[in-house]
């Protein structure tokens, strides 16, 4: 609906060109970093390009650009801006990579790119369906911050404690050395690995995000030093990247601008040429090297190849029809020696220890039942979405999204039982249901000038009348 005057919000219709143009704009964007810079760098990993025929390619176009005409505009849900996560790093290079690399068919690929776009419109569907009514159940803030500060300082002093000398920094090109020497030394300490995961997951990225909201700096300088932490046990760049990018994000919704998402859509797009033109014209930068490792492939081109290989696989392996999961496996035959990542990543890899995990649509949807498993996949997304969003109603919008930006990156590389389980949305959601509401920080204060010739205030008053609480959280 529009309305008229200048005082109101332009309306759904209004803006809805602009995210269409934004979503070619960023399909463009990745198919040029994908031709100009990863397949030159990265061919060797699988990531290869065979031109599709023009009608093949102007397909992969509609169904990259199809989900801009329903994609949310304002974030009106915490999960929207999830919703938008799994578009840019899961979807759109889920519709392109599979083609291009071929290890399929093309008119297998693009029925599997049709099935995805159904699933991402099944997932989104969640966001009209209204949100459960969940009582507060909210423990005493005084008792809440302790128990939570005093879980996370324990489990900070078990990583000190366990990694002692192996602790250190390093850079991005050794962090897959000090993984395995991680990996290592966690299978003799029992749940520790599963504790380091929620506490880089979940509880984290909730102090850090609480902090912001609340402007509790010492909150946010524990979550850091607990994200760094794990970086400098085991070499885990997420848990780096996100002492950056989780109060940047947070600081963004607490501000509650309008039109968020298709301001995303749009910074994604820049971001993307920017960088791409950037490594052309510098190849020989370290930094814009790793930036490129991170951002392009680690993020945009790799969760793309994934899709093809686990398509490729399993059109000559057994489904395994869920039975990869505990609650299933005492009714159904495991067809496979070792978890699936291992599996796939032998086979296209040649290495035992390499680990091919892939998002839910993959290692939940595929690899259970073929393109079948997509709409499965996508039903169960979109339920944990409105159970999430329901528990979140109490918050409010913008500290939701904010708390659940790093499971945003989870979901798009793991599956969506692992998600819950081993990567934080789990703790997320104890956290959610016994929270107590951030504090609400004074609005500034806006002092009247006042004239200097009759001595009377031109706005305003005394200033502490002035001084407002902010409860739009």
């Amino acid at each position: 609906m529009l309305y008229k005057g200048k005082t109101q919000p332009l309306g759904f219709s209004a803006w809805r060109p602009v995210i269409i143009g934004g979503a070619l704009a960023y399909a463009a964007a990745f198919h040029w970093a994908y031709v100009s810079w990863a397949v030159p760098i990265y061919a060797g990993t699988g990531l290869t390009y065979s031109p599709p025929a023009v009608e093949a390619l102007l397909a992969l176009y509609i169904l990259a650009v199809l989900p801009s005409f329903w994609l949310p505009i304002d974030l009106q849900r915490p999960t929207q801006f999830v919703y938008l996560i799994l578009y840019l790093t899961v979807y759109v290079p889920s519709v392109f990579v599979p083609t291009f690399v071929g290890l399929q068919d093309p008119h297998d690929t693009l029925a599997m790119s049709v099935a995805l776009c159904a699933g991402l419109a099944i997932v989104g569907s969640s966001h009209k369906v209204p949100t459960l009514r969940i009582g507060q159940s909210a423990l005493e803030r005084g008792l809440f911050w302790t128990l939570l500060y005093g879980v996370v300082l324990a489990v900070d002093v078990w990583i000190v404690v366990a990694f002692g000398g192996s602790l250190h920094f390093v850079g991005f090109e050794d962090v897959y050395a000090v993984r395995s020497a991680a990996t290592h030394l966690l299978e003799g300490a029992g749940a520790l690995g599963y504790v380091m995961f929620w506490s880089s997951g979940a509880l984290n990225p909730y102090l850090i995000a609480s902090g912001v909201f609340e402007d509790n700096k010492p909150r946010i300088f524990l979550g850091a030093a607990g994200q760094a932490l794990i970086y400098a046990a085991a070499a885990h760049k997420a848990a780096l990247v996100s002492i950056l990018f989780i109060p940047v994000l947070a600081a963004c919704f607490r501000r509650k601008p309008r039109q968020l998402l298709l301001k995303f859509v749009l910074g994604a797009v820049v971001l993307l040429l920017v960088l791409t033109l950037a490594l052309q014209l510098y190849p020989s930068s370290v930094v814009l090297r790793w930036t490129g490792i991170v951002v392009i492939y680690r993020t945009l081109e790799l969760p793309g190849l994934l899709t093809a290989q686990y398509q490729d696989f399993f059109s000559r392996s057994p489904h395994t029809w869920f039975s990869q999961y505990t609650p299933f496996q005492g009714l159904l035959s495991y067809p496979y020696g070792r978890e699936i990542g291992y599996e796939l990543g032998k086979y296209y890899n040649g290495r035992e220890d390499v680990q091919s995990n892939a998002h839910f649509w993959a290692s939940d949807g595929i690899a259970s039942a073929g393109i079948g498993g997509i709409f499965i996949a996508s039903v169960l997304c979109g339920f944990t979405f409105w159970i999430v969003d329901s528990l979140l109603v109490k918050y409010g919008t913008a500290f939701g999204a904010a708390t659940l930006t790093f499971w945003a990156l989870a979901i798009s590389n793991v599956s969506l039982l692992t998600s819950v389980s081993s990567q934080g949305l789990g703790i997320l959601i104890l956290l959610f249901y016994f929270g107590p509401l951030p504090l609400a920080r004074p609005a500034k204060v806006r002092r009247r000038r006042t004239s200097p010739f009759t001595g009377i205030a031109s706005a305003g008053g005394n200033s502490l009348h002035n001084c407002e609480l902010n409860n739009e959280y």
